[in-house]
């Protein structure tokens, strides 16, 4: 049984290994669920023996998997979804081990049938696992003995794929010559990448480029690149911005492509994502123009801007967004733009860049030459130019076909091809076409090529080779047909290694040749099988990372191929309008905001009234309902959704009744709405879904938190966990703990809290989810219990810790935020370094700024109340926590924050009778919301009212009660507080021996708390008390004694 289980380990490292190195779904999951459960085993020891059967099903699934990868790092679907169920099986089957362990001998003893139900499951379930992976196995090998007849010719198309990867690229929409690789040119999400690399070979634009060049080296730069497509405006541009003068001058540069968007909604979304901001936020463009204002010299290049532009309901907006730009005086902008015609509102720099014209005969010979070579027949070549119109794309195109063809054939071609061509005018656009599509009818492109280049021409995200295969096109050889179209130049490889087509050829082959309902058919399978895969994901679902790290690439993708279905009648017609809600739900978790395709969808869902397609719809519009406020009567359809859904099956009741929880609590804020819609949920007598039960219970508890009700939060969240035990859902049980542990150190359990922290993060490695935001959220509340026991260096550790593991992540988040809160406030606590608490307040606004959370800015607030308070500024102290307490929706937190501190007559900001005023307020509002923490705190500062009034016996009562609670909690501060004070009463009594000894143990508590002043301050009045009359009373004397009240 040990050998088999360390065969195991290593079979389950080496997942562990594809999984980084491949980024597979499901696979790295795989391999942490693996090795906690081999740990379990191990852990029986005695009776490790009954699990050899099980651990050998498992070993070989993971061989399985790991020769599978091996031969192919491409997994089909199928395969993908059999890996997705087996890491289901791993999991329950972890979770009833986990079950049955935690549990004492008498307790199994009466569950005994339940558990070994529970394990038969989970071994049943195996072994049908085990039997798909070895038809996927078997199915492999069958392949393999095919291919071995073939294996010369394999190696040929290897050899094929080198030499193509030396050959000189299609620019897009070429200046002179096309043989530019481009980097990231087009879409959604890779226009994040690099800036795209300058043209290889350059001709005809010399001038042109002087006068860009000069521009951009004066001030207040804004230029229009002009002229018809193909005429190498893009490559101008990038040839200026390669020059060395411009790169020296300006040390940020933005190339964004900007085809793909057809509107200012999309345009702003698109800059936004660029260049880091949070998309799909409100004030987009004032935001993005603060973005650049903050920067240096820049320089913002916007690609195809006349996509955006072209729209007549969006122009305005887009030249006023444009006309924004133009206000920052440090940045520059070029923009590349089909016609004549520049954006109003912008002051452009004179004098104009004229629209580019054609290339001059000797310059065009001069690129033919460059891409073809110089050994064909002068006249025949000259022949072949006039055709071209010496348009910079054309020459590019028809030189690539030379190079392969000679001129004779080529102009023997077009004479049977331009009587059909030539109908619609010989002006330089259709010259344009003729060329495109003369290699489109070149004798290199097979069928097959021409097939998958119609559907490129679709797609403006292009494939990556493992999504080639896995899109399981009806092309036999697809690998092989996408060197046909590089060694073409139909198509070009940008920096991501994705097969892309230029946008002059996607508008060409788009119009003449489209794809056929096959191809598209084929494609969309593949969608629904992708965004099927993304909703069964293990932890987050569609907003996974590893989900994310696979739509990403292909969200423009995704929406064209969707946006199709939405035009005309298509088969499927279901399945593309649920793929169309999985879509706006990546959507919205990527860019911040919903997918253009839900309001399409709005027109034509209601014709599926009554069906569940369109329950599911109205359900997806909840959970966007921030981004559609302002465009759709959410009442409305909240209304709409009551109704469809009264004679649904009840879990689709629940889930509805759950969503609209989620929408009141988080977007209207109306709690007595979100209250009753869960308790709604929770009185649906036949429901038997226990995981939808058990995380409504978690959202009431989340709800009762919210409203200070933390005894109920606690017991909902108990309850939450209860039902999501039974559906071994750990990720959930570690989200109910979180509430849990909060309502536990908001009423004074700091220990309770500090187990139930260690339980939740046992319960995420126990699922492989260690990494994950929850589990960062787990550590957050770990700083926050130091933080609140007064152990600032350890919260300053966490703290640091989680802002280590966010550094490579360029989203915004809350965690990031509240971290950099905490440290500020760990700096006031400790040395008061207003510097550094300025500069992690920054971060934090510019944080919260990202993430449109108003909240967060409240808390920055408190934060510099109590920066003015750590200076002694008490003036600006007090008026600071006045405003904080007057904003219209000051929540529990910072109310309790500032009355604390108004409260307490040590700083010194309102006179005694002011002051006992606030105590008394703040006591009330502590007893109110049962918060143990701030009752004591509040006796503490009553206390000190007490003695300002002379009253040292109530003083000195109050202070030992406040003792008492805060050695319940722990708070080491706190304590050392009330013993200085209980001291100082000793003293005045003559007890000079005792208040000593208080002090002597109040020392190592501010030490723990890093209060060296106030250390300083003991040490003080240690020095004083032993030259007055006692005798000194050593450290060692009292080591050991535990902290107890002085007894009145």
């Amino acid at each position: 049984m040990k050998d088999i289980i360390e065969y195991t380990k290593l079979a389950a490292s080496t997942i562990k290994e594809i999984a980084d190195a491949a980024e597979t779904p499901f696979l790295a999951l795989t391999a942490s669920l693996t090795m906690a459960i081999l740990g379990s085993f191990e852990a029986e020891k005695s009776n490790m023996d009954r699990w050899a059967a099980t651990t050998k099903q498992i070993h070989e699934i993971l061989c399985i998997i790991v020769t599978l990868h091996t031969k192919s790092s491409v997994l089909s679907h199928a395969m993908l979804f059999a890996i997705k169920e087996f890491t289901n099986t791993l999991q329950q089957l972890l979770a009833s081990i986990k079950i049955q362990q935690g549990m004492g001998k008498i307790k199994q003893l009466f569950r005994q049938a339940t558990i070994t139900s529970r394990l038969e499951a989970c071994k049943s379930t195996l072994k049908g696992n085990l039997e798909t992976f070895r038809a996927f196995l078997q199915a492999h090998l069958g392949h393999e003995v095919d291919q071995l007849s073939t294996a010369a010719e394999d190696y040929h198309k290897q050899l094929l794929t080198l030499i193509s990867s030396s050959l000189p690229m299609v620019d897009s929409d070429h200046s002179t010559s096309v043989t530019g690789t481009l980097s990231n040119f087009t879409t959604s999400t890779s226009s994040l990448s690099l800036i795209p690399s300058a043209p290889h070979i350059f001709h005809g634009r010399e001038l042109e480029l002087q006068k860009i060049v000069k521009t951009l080296m004066g001030e207040h730069a804004r230029i229009a690149i002009l002229g018809t497509g193909g005429m190498g405006k893009t490559s101008l541009a990038l040839a200026a911005l390669h020059q060395h003068e411009i790169t020296a001058k300006y040390s940020q540069q933005h190339f964004i492509a900007c085809h793909s968007v057809k509107n200012c909604t999309q345009l702003l979304s698109l800059v936004a994502s660029h260049v880091g901001l949070e998309a799909g936020r409100p004030r987009a463009s004032r935001r993005i123009a603060d973005y650049f204002m903050a920067k240096p010299h820049t320089l913002l290049i916007l690609d195809n801007f006349e996509t955006p532009w072209e729209s007549t309901e969006s122009r305005s907006e887009v030249e006023d967004f444009l006309s924004l730009l133009g206000e920052v005086p440090q940045l520059a902008i070029i923009i590349t733009m089909r016609g004549t015609e520049r954006p109003a509102k912008m002051k452009w720099s004179r004098p104009f860049l004229g629209p580019l014209k054609t290339l001059s005969e000797s310059e065009a010979h001069q690129i033919f030459s460059d891409i073809a070579g110089t050994l064909h027949n002068d006249e025949q070549v000259k022949a072949l130019l006039d055709l071209t119109g010496n348009l910079p794309l054309a020459v590019s195109l028809m030189a690539n076909v030379a190079s392969y063809e000679s001129c004779e054939s080529i102009l023997a071609q077009w004479k049977t091809s331009s009587t059909t061509l030539l109908t619609a005018g010989s002006d330089t656009t259709s010259s344009l076409d003729i060329s495109i599509q003369l290699s489109f009818e070149s004798p290199r492109m097979t069928a097959d090529a021409r097939n998958l280049l119609s559907l490129l021409s679709l797609l403006p995200d292009g494939l990556s080779d493992s999504e080639l295969v896995q899109s399981e096109l009806p092309i036999p050889d697809i690998l092989s047909t996408k060197i046909t179209l590089l060694q073409t130049s139909l198509a070009y490889m940008d920096n991501t290694r994705r097969i892309k087509v230029l946008v002059p050829i996607q508008e060409c082959i788009t119009r003449v040749a489209p794809p056929s309902e096959a191809m598209k058919f084929a494609f969309r399978q593949h969608i629904h099988a992708l965004l099927q895969l993304g909703s069964s994901m293990p932890s987050g679902g569609m907003g996974s990372p590893e989900f994310l790290a696979q739509a990403s690439p292909n969200l423009g993708n995704i929406s064209s191929i969707l946006s199709d279905t939405l035009h005309r009648e298509c088969p499927d017609e279901i399945k593309n309008i649920r793929s169309i809600i999985n879509f706006n739900t990546v959507f919205r978790m990527k860019n911040g905001g919903p997918s253009p395709l839900m309001l399409q969808l709005d027109k034509s869902i209601n014709c599926w009234k009554g069906e569940k397609i369109h329950r599911e719809y109205l359900l997806e519009i909840i959970y966007s309902a921030p981004h559609y406020m302002d465009l759709l009567n959410m009442e409305e359809k909240i209304e709409a959704g009551n109704q469809a859904h009264q004679a649904a099956p009840e879990e689709e009741q629940a889930r509805w009744y759950y969503g609209l929880g989620l929408h009141y609590q988080n977007v209207v804020h109306d709690l007595a709405r979100a209250l009753e819609y869960q308790k709604a949920l929770l009185d649906l007598k036949g429901l038997q879904d226990f995981s939808t039960i058990g995380h409504a219970w978690r959202l009431l508890a989340s709800i009762m938190e919210i409203m200070g009700r933390h005894a109920e939060a606690r017991t909902s969240s108990t309850k939450a966990r209860e039902y999501l035990e039974l559906t071994d859902d750990l990720h959930g049980q570690a989200q109910a703990l979180l509430i849990e542990l909060r309502a536990c150190y908001s009423l004074g359990d700091f220990a309770e809290a500090g187990r139930l922290c260690s339980k939740a993060q046992g319960l995420l490695e126990d699922c492989g989810l260690q990494s994950g935001t929850t589990a960062k959220t787990v550590q957050n509340h770990k700083a926050e219990i130091h933080l609140l026991k007064t152990e600032y260096l350890a919260a300053q550790k966490i703290n640091l810790t989680l802002l280590d593991s966010l550094a490579g992540n360029p989203s915004p988040s809350t965690d990031r935020a509240y971290a950099h809160i905490n440290l500020a406030l760990i700096e006031i606590a400790t040395i008061s370094d207003s510097a550094s608490v300025n500069a992690h307040l920054e971060a934090a606004r510019a944080e919260f700024t990202r993430y449109h959370y108003t909240p967060g800015f409240e808390h920055c607030d408190i934060v510099v109340a109590d920066l003015h308070l750590a200076e002694k500024n008490y003036v600006q102290g007090r008026k600071a926590l006045l405003e904080c307490l007057a904003a219209p929706k000051a929540v529990d937190e910072t109310v309790m924050f500032c009355m604390e501190r108004l409260a307490d007559f040590s700083y010194g900001m309102n006179d005694l009778s002011t002051t006992l005023n606030w105590t008394v307020v703040y006591l009330g509002l502590a007893l109110k919301s049962k918060n143990l923490l701030h009752i004591m705190k509040s006796f503490r500062c009553l206390g000190d009212i007490f003695v300002g009034q002379g009253d040292e016996a109530t003083a000195f009562s109050l202070f030992n009660i406040a003792l008492d609670g805060f050695n319940f909690m722990d708070i080491h501060q706190c304590k050392a507080d009330c013993m200085f004070r209980i001291a100082g009463i000793l003293e005045h009594r003559g007890q000079n021996t005792t208040a000593a000894e208080v002090l002597y143990k109040a020392r190592p508590l501010f030490e723990r708390s890093s209060q060296l002043k106030d250390v300083a301050k003991v040490d003080a009045k240690l020095a004083a008390l032993d030259s007055a009359e006692s005798p000194r009373i050593t450290s060692e004397a009292t080591a050991g004694v535990e902290v107890q009240p002085i007894a009145v």
